[in-house]
């Protein structure tokens, strides 16, 4: 997959304009949130927009070719990756992702010949190699996330909110014994959501839905807990932004009530110890380096 992006899209993108569009929008954001230069906002807004047309006039065609197939589904991975560069991208990005989800699924029933094919055990595969010698997460850290999550459980109501809960659960508990074993179950919560009927999805992400808005928030917590563990996925890539990260948790408690606000005082907590870390403040909440960057961990993200 990693030389299939430098190989095979650029020569898939010279003759799709819209897969064009989808890396220059993706580049214009990243160097957006790299550099703070406004200018780049609107230009990656722009090419964004002409990426999704190009991308829906090609899924509207009745016959495909293989390259049809890889530019659709290169294009929509770039749009589900510069949705997570944006500030304000949490639910685009979460509905991205399981649109290549999708995607994904489609075009494999089209049986065409294509280098973009991706399964869970082919994830699962390109990483193993990756994920070796991995970082124990301090002790204290796990104990709080528990006993956060712990707090969760009077508020939860549907089926999509327990298995999601359970999972996130199970990850935590995970990091006692195996951060590999944590590793995975945290990219189950991604194959959660991927695979939730229409009506739970929508459900999960809507912003005025406060339970999934906490469970959500909680995940990318956990995230940004997991980030010495993850970033043994991103070897070789800098940088690594991952201030949307903490923006999209500051927004998830800035807008919740104010009798619910106690739910997300862990997750705001971690968010603000990792915004301390990356700005190089040392006064750290809660006085554990959660990137750990001077142990040679995360040390491309920004």
């Amino acid at each position: 997959m990693e030389s299939a992006w430098t190989s095979h899209v650029p020569l898939v993108a010279h003759h799709n304009e819209y897969l064009m569009h989808a890396i220059l929008g993706m580049a214009a954001s990243h160097l957006a949130l790299l550099t703070g230069e406004r200018s780049f906002g609107p230009l990656s807004v722009q090419h964004r927009i002409l990426a999704i047309k190009g991308s829906n006039e090609t899924l509207s065609r009745s016959k495909r070719s293989g390259d049809d197939g890889d530019a659709l589904l290169s294009a929509c991975y770039l749009l589900a990756f510069q949705s997570s560069y944006m500030i304000d991208g949490m639910e685009e990005y979460l509905q991205t992702m399981r649109g290549c989800y999708f995607l994904n699924y489609h075009l494999k029933r089209e049986n065409l010949q294509m280098t973009f094919f991706t399964t869970e055990d082919h994830h699962f595969d390109l990483v193993q190699e990756s994920l070796v010698d991995l970082p124990v997460i301090d002790p204290m850290l796990v104990e709080s996330a528990q006993q956060s999550l712990s707090s969760l459980l009077s508020i939860l109501t549907t089926p999509s909110e327990f298995k999601f809960y359970n999972i996130m659960v199970e990850c935590v508990e995970a990091l006692k014994s195996s951060s590999s074993k944590a590793y995975f179950n945290f990219v189950l919560l991604y194959i959660e959501m991927m695979q939730m009927d229409n009506e739970s999805f929508t459900a999960f992400i809507n912003p005025e839905n406060f339970v999934t808005r906490i469970l959500i928030t909680h995940f990318l917590a956990i995230q940004l807990m997991l980030s010495p563990i993850t970033s043994k996925e991103f070897t070789g890539r800098r940088p690594i932004p991952v201030r949307h990260q903490i923006a999209w948790v500051f927004f998830g408690y800035d807008i919740l009530p104010l009798h619910l606000k106690h739910f997300l005082e862990w997750p705001k907590t971690i968010a603000d110890c990792v915004k301390e870390e990356l700005d190089g403040n040392q006064q750290l909440i809660p006085r554990v380096s959660i990137l750990r960057k001077s142990e040679g961990f995360c040390v491309g993200y920004v």
